[in-house]
């Protein structure tokens, strides 16, 4: 699934074992190469 760092909006791939339910919101963990560190959004982009 495509994904989009909120810190700087580089759009990459997120695969389904990152996602993870917190407090009943679904969230995407993965790795953002631009800023070299694990992101966490709450929603995709809808392709």
């Amino acid at each position: 699934m495509k994904v989009e760092c909120k810190k700087c909006h580089f759009a990459g791939d997120a695969d389904e074992e990152s996602l993870v339910e917190e407090g009943g919101e679904c969230l995407i963990e993965y790795f953002c190469s631009w800023c070299d560190e694990v992101v966490t959004i709450n929603d995709e982009i809808k392709s």
